[in-house]
């Protein structure tokens, strides 16, 4: 492989190096978003639970104790307290995602880095293999001519 074509891959390498590095970008974003989403969500559950057992307290300490009144609040809070759980685990998962998710950007970014130096080191050695390319050329020319060009 020629100077100019280990040149030429090493560039096409960093490129797609950093479009996977903005996909990940782009990935992480979304978990990020996503896991915002749950954590709203979880603290509109938890308001309407604590609301509910506000309430089942309520029914519970009244001067006059409504078994009807008490086994519905009683009801509510379970389904709510389901709620709850439910949003809990999907703050969970969506926690997961978003850590499996930058571990991935982070590796993309290290392979992008590192495309990157391979590149510019790429470039740096093609400048280098053109510039004594062009010295020896040079050289030649003195020694047949003499110098007088």
């Amino acid at each position: 492989m020629t100077r100019r074509s280990q040149r030429d891959a090493a560039l096409d390498i960093a490129l797609v190096r950093q479009l996977q590095l903005q996909q990940a970008i782009s990935r992480a974003a979304q978990a990020r978003a996503a896991l915002d989403v749950e954590r709203d969500r979880q603290q509109q559950v938890e308001a309407e639970h604590d609301a509910h057992l506000a309430a089942w307290h309520g029914a519970a300490q009244a001067a006059q104790l409504s078994p009807a009144l008490l086994a519905n609040c009683s009801a509510a809070l379970d389904s709510v307290s389901m709620q709850r759980d439910a949003a809990s685990r999907r703050v969970d998962m969506r926690t997961t995602e978003l850590e499996v998710v930058r571990a991935a950007l982070q590796q993309r970014d290290r392979l992008a880095d590192a495309a990157d130096r391979h590149a510019l080191h790429a470039e740096q050695r093609h400048r280098a293999a053109l510039d004594e390319r062009r010295m020896t050329e040079l050289e030649i020319r003195a020694a047949l001519y003499g110098g007088n060009r």
